[in-house]
């Protein structure tokens, strides 16, 4: 699962960096398209680096034990914090 989003991730920004390879000779670009250009540049950057955090996540969501000591560490800070549950 985690290869999985992290190659979607990963084709996401190869994807919009080849877009605008590809457009970036075309002068007769209006401000909305160069807007939406930066737009999607931006958004497969952020989308790549989020993949490195990809493991926790999936691993939360995919795994019953994972969920579980999730949960302990949660309630075991609460604890600490706030007092007793």
């Amino acid at each position: 699962m985690q290869v999985v989003v992290s190659s979607a991730f990963l084709l996401l920004r190869i994807g919009s960096y080849v877009y605008l390879t590809l457009t970036s000779g075309n002068l007769n670009m209006t401000i909305e398209q160069r807007a939406a250009e930066g737009f999607a540049v931006q958004l497969g950057v952020s989308l790549y680096f989020f993949s490195f955090a990809t493991s926790f996540y999936t691993s939360t969501l995919t795994s019953k034990y994972f969920r579980d000591i999730f949960w302990k560490r949660i309630t075991e800070f609460y604890r600490r914090c706030c007092g007793q549950l």
